[in-house]
């Protein structure tokens, strides 16, 4: 807003123009994403961005997984803030590879059939399906004839740590409990892959059933570094990379 004061001076006027700029609040743009967003927000306004390269950063939490551009950073009206983080991949969470998550007889097979388009081997899935069928119906059987809770417990005590030769009264089970798993890990990245186990909760007569990796650990390692070294490829030449 201008404003002219006009003050008498003798037989002159003396005019004084002064600009007042309205006062505002501070603004700050915060935008949240997976961990692609930063260099994706960079790249679609590149020669915007640049102009203030040297008022902007890009911050780097490797154990958080998190990746964050910072621009105009001293800006109190207009500063941005773009946050990318590595975000689990919902049909890879849904396994809950490696958390002790119990499933029954039922999810575990409903689980299998509608993440089939990631099984490496598709014959693997089918003989899977049919053989985990024919476990638990042999178990649930061996259990219903037992006479008492100590009979149960004992059809469960045969279990070593893997289904696969698994014994029922000495009687091995035709079971093997292994399948392969080519999926993402984390929202937009690569598939990865990796070997599952379905496992028996040998504390609970119900059968209840998860699933362990021991691949997972370092595949998901891997894949949470690659992501975020591959999030920052476009700043390093010219933002300042901090790692905190």
């Amino acid at each position: 807003m201008t404003q002219i004061q006009v003050t008498p001076k003798g037989d002159q006027l003396l005019v004084v123009s002064q600009t007042r700029y309205e006062e505002r609040e501070p603004l700050e743009v915060n935008i949240s994403g997976s961990i692609q967003s930063p260099a994706e927000f960079y790249l679609k306004r590149k020669d915007w961005v640049n102009g203030l390269v040297d008022k902007s950063h890009v911050l780097v939490d490797m154990n958080s997984s998190v990746v964050k551009l910072v621009i105009d950073e001293n800006n109190p009206y207009d500063s941005y803030e773009i946050t990318g983080k590595m975000i689990a991949f919902k049909d890879f969470v849904d396994f809950r590879i490696n958390t002790g998550a119990k499933f029954g007889k039922q999810p575990i097979i409903d689980l299998l059939k509608r993440n089939a388009m990631y099984f490496v081997d598709q014959k693997r899935l089918n003989d899977l399906l049919v053989t985990f069928q024919n476990f638990v119906t042999q178990v649930n059987r061996a259990m219903e004839a037992s006479d008492n809770q100590q009979g149960k417990k004992k059809i469960l005590d045969e279990y070593s740590g893997s289904l696969q030769g698994f014994r029922v009264n000495g009687e091995k089970v035709d079971f093997d409990p292994y399948f392969i798993l080519e999926m993402p890990l984390f929202v937009g990245e690569p598939s990865r892959q990796f070997q599952v186990q379905i496992c028996l909760d040998p504390n609970n007569q119900q059968l209840d059933f998860y699933f362990e990796s021991m691949d997972l650990w370092k595949v998901q390692k891997e894949a949470a570094a690659e992501g975020i070294k591959n999030a920052i490829a476009p700043f390093e030449a010219k933002f300042a990379v901090i790692y905190i």
